[in-house]
């Protein structure tokens, strides 16, 4: 049994340019959690890309690794949030992860952006998972990171730019915050 300390203050951020590694990263670091036996909850956004060249993509639950489709630019019937249409279904099942987070649980939300900031998709997961002062890690793409720090008032995060740091400090860093997090149960 273990038990987490600082919580509250153990916010990362995860930001790179489109394309540059997030989600990769955080697919890693729940392995790693996963491995480890650190309790997680949450999602990450997986792109796939078709013979045609369409674009959409995956929802991974956390824990579990179950998947759902999330986003393409054709599907109908789903809501349509800027050039992508989003699965009311995905979105259910991703609010529903973070919103039964046990204390302690380790967030993981990808791709927090450009819908988020415009009150859509995980915005209000997000809002909710704040309030719980839960360990969290996002990723966010670097044009959208003043934005979502001001808006969820994220300023004491710790940053890490997998643009401008090698991938493997970066993990170095994170793991060893993760496993010094985790304190025998009192």
């Amino acid at each position: 049994m273990t038990s987490r300390a600082r919580a509250n203050d153990f916010r990362i951020i995860i930001t790179a340019d489109r394309g540059g590694g997030k989600t990769t990263f955080i697919k890693r670091v729940a392995s790693f959690l996963a491995v480890h036996g650190i309790p997680c909850s949450g999602f990450f956004a997986e792109a796939r890309r078709e013979e045609e060249g369409r674009e959409r993509y995956i929802l991974t639950m956390l824990p579990g690794m179950t998947t759902i489709p999330l986003c393409d630019r054709y599907a109908e019937g789903w809501l349509q949030y800027g050039r992508f249409r989003y699965n009311p279904a995905a979105i259910e099942r991703g609010n529903r992860a973070v919103a039964r987070t046990r204390p302690g649980d380790i967030i993981i939300m990808d791709e927090i952006g450009l819908q988020e900031l415009r009150g859509y998709v995980w915005a209000d997961a997000l809002s909710s998972a704040l309030i719980k002062n839960n360990p969290m890690i996002l990723s966010v793409q670097h044009r959208n990171l003043d934005g979502i720090i001001e808006k969820w008032h994220l300023r004491n995060a710790v940053i890490f730019n997998g643009s401008t740091s090698p991938w493997d400090d970066i993990w170095n860093e994170i793991t060893s915050n993760i496993l010094n997090m985790t304190l025998p149960a009192v």
